[in-house]
């Protein structure tokens, strides 16, 4: 079970005649769970909502639609399907953030969203990242210390081997680590 992480930030919209008078909204939806924004007025809308998401299934993605919500009937102001493939396992939130396209239409295969298309101008800022599972960050980092143990002597002496040791390796290091290792300091939260 992955939990997955994402932040609405804000969005930015362009050329829509009217735009400041824009109420909008931002609706996620993962799999049979779709989960809302409140409504913000203006070009440029700030929410700073979070929202959790438990999966099992990687090979699907999340579908983050933005809406104006009108008198009658809310309009569709954007798309962007976001594959849960190319979302990090990070707790580092600054990596997590992007600014997503918005795109006009989705595509659909088999009755199912497998992307957007046609870029309507507007973007939507997001956090998207999946939670480290529990006790997951306490191994890598006891593992890292075993790393940084490691002998000075058994170390490669160039620099290049040094850093396709570190990346070969795909962790992430202590706070702390000495300023003679080959390996960079973490700044943990």
């Amino acid at each position: 079970m992955s939990l997955l992480s994402v932040t609405v930030k804000k969005a930015h919209y362009v050329g829509a005649p009217g735009a400041a008078q824009f109420n909008s909204y931002v609706t996620l939806k993962l799999q049979n769970v779709k989960s809302t924004t409140v409504t913000v007025k203006g070009a440029s809308p700030c929410w700073e909502q979070d929202f959790l998401f438990e999966t099992n299934d990687l090979n699907t993605g999340l579908l983050i639609e933005v809406w104006s919500k009108g008198m009658i009937w809310d309009r569709a102001m954007g798309y962007h399907w976001l594959p849960l493939q190319g979302i990090p396992y990070t707790t580092n939130q600054a990596e997590a953030a992007k600014w997503l396209s918005l795109d006009a239409e989705l595509v659909m295969r088999d009755s199912e969203v497998v992307g957007t298309k046609n870029p309507t101008g507007n973007s939507l800022l997001v956090e998207c990242r999946f939670e480290l599972p529990f006790g997951v960050l306490a191994s890598l980092i006891a593992r890292n210390v075993l790393l940084l143990r490691i002998d000075a002597a058994t170390l490669p002496r160039d620099g290049a081997a040094c850093w396709r040791m570190r990346n070969s390796c795909a962790l992430p290091v202590v706070a702390g680590a000495p300023p003679s290792s080959p390996f960079p300091k973490l700044a943990l939260p």
